[in-house]
């Protein structure tokens, strides 16, 4: 159960890997720019088109801002990439402790699994030694029945034997 959970953890980390990846990548997402006037004349619509050719995946959009809103907006993004930095190495420790207890299961696993393996050899051979000695306890007892039947015949033979010597004579017959 414990297995499963992880396992869960770590596609659902291996997801949010591949979506920031494509975003990283510039496969898709989207993309907001905040420009001064003076650069919004020229050189930001430029690289606006460029950026759009290149990546059609990504949507833009594009804002005229003064210089203390761009700065001010500078300073979030700032804030906001630090925080994710610190989320990111958060989740790739946890993803570090979890492979470890994973793979620490798994080596516990096949341990066990020697174990079982083990286990059941010395029960098949337990058994194959129980089987050879019920096999000799039957053969005692024959020998032991055979002995009392043997002994039983002769006594039932010789006795009447031994008897048969002296005659009476009852004149029955």
């Amino acid at each position: 159960m414990f297995y499963a959970e992880v396992e869960r953890a770590f596609i659902s980390l291996e997801k949010l890997k591949r979506a920031a990846d494509e975003l990283r990548e510039l496969h898709r997402g989207s993309l907001r720019i905040a420009s001064m006037p003076a650069a919004s004349l020229e050189f930001v619509p430029f690289a606006v088109k460029r950026f759009s050719e290149d990546n059609p995946g990504v949507s833009l959009s594009f804002q005229i801002r003064s210089t203390q809103q761009v700065a001010d907006l500078s300073g979030q993004l700032k804030t906001i990439d630090d925080d994710w930095k610190t989320k990111v190495q958060g989740m790739q420790e946890t993803l570090d402790s979890r492979k470890k207890l994973v793979d620490e299961l798994e080596a516990r696993s096949k341990d066990l699994n020697a174990q079982l393996t083990d286990a059941q050899s010395e029960l098949r051979a337990t058994q194959a030694k129980l089987g050879d000695e019920n096999n000799q306890v039957l053969m005692r007892y024959m020998v032991y029945g055979g002995s009392i039947a043997g002994a039983g015949l002769l006594v039932g033979l010789i006795l009447p034997a031994l008897t048969r010597g002296r005659k009476r004579n009852d004149r029955w017959f």
